[in-house]
C-alpha cells in the first residue's frame, strides 16, 4: 500500500453505530464512490446504547475509493473506441448517447436506418453517397416530357417522398436490413455477435480494480447485522447503482442472530487456576481490530465438568470412548477442528447426544497443516444447516417483520449446549492438563505439532474440572440486508440467472467471502458498461451481495423463501462464489445439467501460471454434486434451481481468522490478482453461456449419466450399512429405483438427440424464428429448465423424511456429514436410522420422481 493511499485511511471517519446506519437506509444515490461527506450525511455518528458492538474502527476507505470515477472517467475514450473496432459500439455513438438511449421507437428507426447505412458502406459508391445514402435521389433529373411540367414537380416529389418511405417500412417492417431481432421484446435492442460480446467481456476485465475493491471490502469487520455490515451493504447499493444496474434494491429481513458479551465469555480450569486468552491479539496491524471470538447461534448460557478430549468430535470418536468405559454425560468435550467430521456444528450436536454439557473446539495445526501463529482462531456457526437453513425462527417461510417465530429451543436447527471456538496456543494448555486421566491416545488422534507430547482422552473421575461461559446478546429480529441489482434480459420474464456472492465475515474476510464479492463487482461493472451501450442478454441476470450467510446460509435462504413460486417457475440457474480465491487449483461442484456449460467456458479460458486451459487442467473428471456449506443450498434444495459453486482452492488459508485480511492474501494467497481475473473471466464468460444463448445449454445426458453414478454411490453406501449391522433383516431393494434411472437415461439421451426443422433457424438470442419456431424454442428452454424443478417432492407434507425443509429427492447435505452431498438423501437417512420400511417408501417415490421428470421432458 502507498503511502499516499495509507495517508488517506486516516482522513475518513470512523465506521458509525449501528442504529446510526440503520436510521439512514434510504435508497442510495451514491455513484461509483462514497465520498467522507457523503458518508457523513447519510450514516451521521451518534451515541448507541446496544448492548453488543462490534469494534469501531477507522474506516479504511482509501484513495481508491476517490480514484474509481477518474480512473473510469479516464478510460471511457479507450473502452468507447475499443468497442467501435469490435463492432459492438457503432462509429460516432459516444458511451453518454449509449447510456441515455431515445425513445423505444426513435431508437428503432434510427438503428435500422443505420443499418441501411453501414451496409450501403460495403458497396463500391461515389464518397458523397457514403456520407448521406440518401443523396442519390438528387441525381435524378424528370424525363423531358410536356406531362412534367414545372408545376407539377412538388406534387412528384411528394409522391417520390411517399413511395420512398413505403420502401422503407417495409425493410424495417420485414427485417429486411435490420440490427435488431424481430420485434417484440427485443424491438430496438442491438444485435450484438455473440462472440465479440465474450471476448469483450474477458478481455476488458480489470484484475487492478478488484484488487481495489478487495482492499475496501476488507478494510473493516462486517459480522452479519452489525454497523460494518450495513455500511458495506450501502457501498454494495451504490456500486450496482452506479454500474447502471436496474431495480437496484436493499431487501430487510428480521432474523435471530447472536453476539458474544464482552467478558461473558471464559475457558477456565479451576484447579489449579488457569483461563484461556480467548481473543486473537487486540490488533494484527495498525488499523484493524479484531471481533471478539464466539460460535453463531451457540447456546447461551454456563456449563462447568471434567474435561474430555474426543479427537474430531465425530460420532464414531464419542462411540469409541464409550466403548472404553467413559460415559460422557455432564462432561466438557474438547475436539479439534476439521478430519472425519467437518462440521462444526454436527460437532457439538455429537457432544450434545452424548450428554456432554459444553464443547471446545480447537484450531489443530496437524489437521489445517498451517504455519500460521497459534493464537489464530476459528470462529463460526454452530447452525445445523444439514436439518435447516436459513432463519432458525422461521422455518420454510421469509422473516418478515410480522413472521410468525417458533421458539429457540423447539427451533430444528439450534444446538442445545454452549460452545465456543479456540486458538492452538490455548488448546495447549488444555492438552497438557489430561494427562495420566483416562487413557493415552492412539496415533490418529494425536493433535497439534508435538509441543504437547503424550495426549490423554480424560477421565470423568480425575479429570480437571473446566468451566465454560457464554452469555451473549440474542436478536431475534435482527435487520439483515440482502443488496440486489438486475440485468434485463429481452425475454425477461421467461427465465432468469442469479449471481450471488454472501457479503458478511466473522472478521475482514479477504479470502471468505470478499474475493468472490471483488470478483463478482467487476464483472457487474463490465456487464453495466456493455448493457450501458445498448447490449441486452436473452434472459435476465440478478446480481445479489447475500447478507448472514455465515450464520445458517441466512439472506439467500430468507430470498427464496419470499420469492419461490417465481424462483420454481422462472429460476434457471444460480452461480455461487463465496471464497472464490483460496489457491490455484480450479474447482467446481454443481448440478449435472451444467457440466456442459462449464467445460464449454473452461476451454477459454487459460490458467495464468501455465497458459494451460482450465479445461485441460480439469480433465473428464465429472462434476460433484453439492452439499451444504454456502448459499446454493436454498435455490438447489428447495426451488430446483440448477447451481453450480467455483473457486480456486489448494493454499493455507487462515479461516474464519481474522488473520485471513487483505495483507495476507497479497503476502500468501494471489500476490499480482492474477487468478482473480481468471475467476472473473471464468464467471462472465459463464454467465453469458447461460444468459445470451437461443438454447439453454444444458446436457440432458450428463443427468443422466450422473443418476447412474449416484445410484451406484447408494448401492455402496447400503451394502456398508449392512455389513456394519451384521442383520438378515437389513435389507432394501434398488429394483425400480434403477430401472427408473436406466429409462430416464434413455429418455435423456433422445432429448439431446432429437432434430427438428426449427432448431436450424435458431438465429439469434433476439429473433431469426417464425412463430412456430419461437414457439417450439421456448418450449425445449422450459422443459430443461423445468427437469430440475419435477424432482422436487412437494407433495403435502413432502421432502426429506424429518428434514422436510430439503425437497430435492436427489441432492441434500448428509445428515451427518454437513458439507458432503448425500444423492438420494430420503433413502440414505432412512438407511442410516436403520428404518428399512421408510427406506423402501422413499426408494419407491424416487423412482416415480425421475420417471415423471424424465418423461415430461419428451412430451
Amino acid at each position: 500500500m502507498s503511502d499516499e493511499k495509507r495517508s488517506m485511511l486516516g482522513t475518513d471517519p470512523p465506521i458509525p453505530s449501528y442504529e446510526d446506519a440503520i436510521a439512514s437506509r434510504a435508497p442510495s444515490d451514491v455513484g461509483d464512490a462514497i465520498t467522507t461527506a457523503e458518508t457523513a450525511q447519510l450514516l451521521p455518528q451518534r451515541s448507541s446504547a446496544r448492548p453488543y458492538r462490534q469494534p469501531t474502527v477507522e474506516s479504511a476507505r482509501s484513495s481508491l475509493e476517490s480514484s474509481f470515477l477518474e480512473d473510469y472517467a479516464s478510460s471511457r475514450g479507450s473502452m468507447q473506441r475499443e468497442m467501435i473496432q469490435m463492432d459492438v459500439l457503432e462509429p460516432g455513438e459516444s458511451e453518454t448517447e449509449g447510456r441515455r438511449p431515445p425513445g423505444r421507437l426513435r431508437r428503432n428507426i434510427s438503428k435500422r436506418l443505420s443499418s441501411i447505412t453501414m451496409s450501403l458502406s460495403g458497396i463500391s459508391l461515389p464518397d458523397s453517397w457514403r456520407v448521406n445514402p440518401l443523396r442519390c435521389f438528387t441525381l435524378f433529373q424528370l424525363p423531358d416530357i410536356p406531362c412534367f411540367r414545372s408545376g407539377l414537380i412538388p406534387i412528384y416529389r411528394f409522391l417520390g417522398v411517399v413511395f420512398g418511405l413505403v420502401i422503407i417500412y417495409t425493410l424495417l417492417a420485414t427485417d429486411a436490413v435490420s440490427l435488431t431481432g424481430s420485434g417484440g421484446p427485443a424491438a430496438g435492442l442491438v444485435n450484438f455477435d455473440p462472440e465479440v460480446v465474450r471476448q469483450y467481456a474477458k478481455d476488458t476485465l480489470e484484475q487492478g480494480k478488484i484488487e481495489h475493491y478487495l482492499e475496501y471490502l476488507s478494510s473493516f469487520d462486517h459480522v452479519a447485522g452489525t454497523q460494518g455490515d450495513l455500511v458495506l451493504a450501502k457501498w454494495m447499493e451504490g456500486k450496482f447503482k452506479s454500474f447502471g444496474l436496474e431495480s437496484v434494491t436493499m431487501d430487510e429481513y428480521n432474523v435471530y442472530l447472536n453476539y458474544p458479551k464482552p467478558g461473558g465469555r471464559k475457558v477456565a480450569i479451576l484447579d489449579p487456576p488457569w483461563e484461556a486468552a480467548l481473543e486473537e491479539p487486540p490488533k494484527i496491524d495498525d488499523k484493524h481490530e479484531n471481533t471478539l471470538v464466539f460460535h453463531g447461534h451457540s447456546k447461551t448460557g454456563s456449563a462447568t465438568g471434567p474435561l474430555i478430549y474426543a479427537n474430531y468430535g465425530a460420532r464414531e470418536d464419542f462411540a469409541a470412548l464409550e466403548a472404553q468405559g467413559l460415559n460422557m454425560t455432564g462432561a466438557i468435550a474438547l475436539v479439534r477442528y476439521g478430519g472425519t467430521q467437518p462440521d462444526r456444528a454436527l460437532k457439538v450436536k455429537a457432544a450434545q447426544d452424548k450428554g456432554a454439557a459444553g464443547c471446545i473446539i480447537f484450531t489443530d495445526p496437524k489437521t489445517d497443516g498451517w504455519s500460521l501463529p497459534k493464537d489464530s482462531v476459528q470462529r463460526g456457526s454452530v447452525s445445523l444447516m444439514s436439518w435447516m437453513v436459513g432463519d432458525v425462527l422461521t422455518p420454510g417461510y421469509a422473516a418478515t417483520k410480522d413472521s410468525v417465530r417458533i421458539k429457540k429451543e423447539d427451533s430444528p436447527g439450534l444446538v442445545k449446549i454452549p460452545s465456543l471456538p479456540l486458538s492452538w496456543r490455548d488448546a495447549e494448555h488444555l492438552l497438557q492438563s489430561l494427562k495420566g486421566h483416562g487413557k493415552k491416545v492412539d496415533r490418529s488422534w494425536e493433535a497439534g505439532d508435538g509441543s504437547v507430547g503424550e495426549i490423554w482422552t480424560g477421565s470423568m473421575d480425575s479429570s480437571p474440572k473446566v468451566q465454560l461461559d457464554n452469555f451473549q446478546v440474542e436478536e431475534e429480529k435482527q435487520p439483515i440486508f440482502n443488496v440486489m441489482g438486475l440485468i434485463r434480459g429481452y425475454d425477461d420474464f421467461k427465465k432468469r440467472i442469479t449471481v450471488g456472492n454472501h457479503r458478511d465475515a466473522w472478521c475482514f474476510g479477504a479470502t471468505d467471502p470478499n474475493s468472490g464479492t471483488a470478483i463478482m463487482l467487476e464483472v457487474a461493472r463490465i456487464f453495466g458498461q456493455m448493457a450501458a451501450i445498448g447490449w441486452r442478454p436473452s434472459r435476465s441476470i440478478i446480481f445479489a451481495s447475500w447478507d448472514a450467510e455465515e450464520y445458517n446460509l441466512i439472506g439467500s435462504t430468507e430470498y427464496v423463501e419470499d420469492n419461490i413460486e417465481t424462483l420454481r417457475a422462472n429460476g434457471m440457474a444460480y452461480i455461487n462464489l463465496d471464497a472464490a480465491i483460496t489457491g490455484t487449483k480450479f474447482s467446481a461442484s454443481a448440478s449435472p445439467l451444467l457440466q456442459t456449460a462449464l467445460m464449454n467456458v473452461l476451454e477459454r479460458v487459460q490458467d495464468p501460471r501455465t497458459n494451460e486451459t482450465l479445461r485441460n487442467i480439469w480433465g473428464d473428471q465429472p462434476l460433484p454434486g453439492l452439499g451444504a456449506g454456502s448459499d446454493y443450498v436454498a435455490f438447489q434444495d428447495h426451488a430446483g434451481v440448477s447451481s453450480i459453486d467455483m473457486s480456486f482452492i489448494g493454499n493455507e488459508v487462515p479461516y474464519h481468522s481474522c488473520y485471513d485480511n487483505f495483507a495476507y492474501m497479497k503476502t500468501h494467497i494471489d500476490p499480482d490478482f492474477s487468478y482473480h481475473k481468471t475467476m472473473a473471466q471464468v464467471l462472465a464468460l459463464l454467465i453469458l453461456e447461460l444468459a445470451d444463448t437461443p438454447l439453454i445449454p444444458f446436457n440432458m445426458t450428463s443427468y443422466g449419466v450422473a443418476l447412474e453414478t449416484y445410484v451406484g454411490d447408494l448401492q455402496g453406501f447400503i451394502h456398508k450399512k449392512i455389513e456394519t449391522l451384521a442383520s438378515g433383516s437389513a435389507r432394501v431393494n434398488l429394483v425400480s429405483l434403477t430401472e427408473a434411472v436406466k429409462a430416464a437415461k434413455q429418455r435423456l439421451v433422445e432429448f439431446d438427440n432429437r432434430r427438428e426443422p426449427w432448431m436450424d433457424q435458431v438465429g439469434t438470442v433476439m429473433g431469426g424464428l417464425d412463430s412456430y419456431g419461437t414457439i417450439h424454442r421456448n418450449s425445449r428452454n422450459a422443459r430443461m429448465s423445468n427437469f430440475e424443478t419435477h424432482l422436487l417432492d412437494l407433495e403435502d407434507g413432502g421432502g426429506v423424511p424429518g428434514r422436510e425443509w430439503f425437497k430435492h429427492v436427489i441432492f441434500a447435505p448428509q445428515v451427518w456429514s454437513g458439507y458432503e452431498p448425500g444423492y438420494f438423501p430420503g433413502i440414505r437417512d432412512a438407511v442410516e436410522n436403520g428404518n428399512w420400511k421408510l427406506a423402501q417408501e422413499q426408494v419407491e417415490k424416487v423412482a416415480k420422481k425421475i420417471d415423471r421428470a424424465s418423461y415430461l421432458l419428451l412430451n
